[in-house]
């Protein structure tokens, strides 16, 4: 800041800050630092927090090349989610903590989507889930076998109206939980509400 002197010479005056000033001036530099660290926790925090199962589906079918052209819907007002509908289709595989876990989930969807298919496709993919097993291990691929099929005997009995496929999956495990996200194709003749 300039001003002028006595002698009409022009020259800066320098303010000095009061006591009052100066700590009034650090308190909010500190306030500032706390606020700046706080913003940063929060933003690593939410970094590190993981995507719902759902957006990371939502994700993969936006990357991908095989559904470029199609329309997404979440839950589809007035029809049956069909992670729900999958976690009963595997509810015989029900653990002591009453989940089904993860290997018997995804095994349910992949004969769950065999169902739709001719049998003789049907049995390729039983023999695929078979053959995943080691072939000495006679009797843990006779167990997948009948397993296998009383799926899709299951499919029939239990879950014949349902045509939706599953398109894709994410399963999201915790120490006391496990949950499914699918996307699936809309029920034959879906028309959705205006």
């Amino acid at each position: 800041m300039h001003s002028l002197s006595r002698d009409g010479e022009k020259g800066a005056t320098v303010s000095c800050p009061t006591p009052r000033m100066a700590a009034k001036g650090e308190t909010m530099a500190v306030k500032k630092d706390k606020k700046a660290r706080r913003l940063a926790r929060k933003r690593k925090e939410q970094r590190r927090t993981p995507s719902s199962g759902q957006q990371i589906l939502l994700n993969r079918v936006r990357a991908s090349q095989h559904f470029h052209n199609t329309q997404v819907m979440v839950n589809p007002a007035g029809t049956e989610k069909m992670s729900e509908v999958i976690l009963r289709f595997a509810a015989p595989f029900k653990d002591h903590d009453g989940l089904v876990p993860r290997a018997m989930l995804e095994i349910a969807i992949i004969l769950w989507n065999a169902s739709f298919m001719p049998s003789d496709m049907q049995r390729k993919a039983v023999e695929d889930i078979v053959n995943v097993l080691p072939s000495d291990n006679t009797e843990a691929r006779r167990a997948m076998f009948l397993t296998a099929h009383m799926l899709l005997e299951r499919k029939k009995q239990y879950f014949s109206h349902n045509k939706r496929m599953i398109m894709d999956y994410h399963i999201t495990e915790s120490a006391h939980s496990i949950h499914v996200d699918v996307v699936s194709t809309v029920p034959e003749g879906y028309t959705p509400a205006l």
